[in-house]
Order: structure tokens, then sequence, then C-alpha cells
């Protein structure tokens, strides 16, 4: 874990060319499928998106608080993640 805030934690890239992850505590989960939510955090997040859309990931919508900018996908069955950048 590099880094945790409120229901975010963060976790250690395996390398520096690694994508980092972090993962979002809901307090209401639902069931069956999107029981996990994955944030994908790089250094180059359109990199990381055209990677994801190159194995059939769909984009849903942009979202910015402040100067963060991040993308929700949606996986080729329809579970949500997101990608931004460091």
């Amino acid at each position: 874990m590099t880094a945790r805030f409120d229901q975010f934690v963060w976790l250690k890239p395996a390398s520096s060319e690694a994508p980092q992850l972090a993962l979002q505590e809901v307090p209401n989960p639902t069931t069956g499928r999107r029981r996990l939510h994955l944030d994908i955090h790089g250094p180059d997040p359109e990199a990381l998106r055209a990677h994801a859309e190159s194995l059939r990931a769909v984009f849903v919508e942009g979202h910015d608080i402040g100067d963060f900018h991040w993308d929700v996908m949606h996986d080729p069955e329809g579970n949500e993640f997101c990608i931004a950048g460091e």
C-alpha cells in the first residue's frame, strides 16, 4: 500500500512502468456483477485507455475534480473501472 484516503487505498506498483491500482470501499455493494471496481493510475493515462480499448473496453464518461481527471470505462462484460493519471 502506498496511500489511503477515506474509502480509497492505493497499491504500490510492481515496477516503475506498471500502472498503480487503487481500490475503493463501497458502502452498499451490489450483488452479482460489478462487485469489484478497479482504478488504474499511470503516468500515461491516454496509453492505458488505448490499451484497454484495444482489449474491447468502452469509454463511458470522463470526470474532473480540480486538476484531477479520470475516465470511467466498461470492460467487455459491462464491469466498470476507471483510468487516471498519477
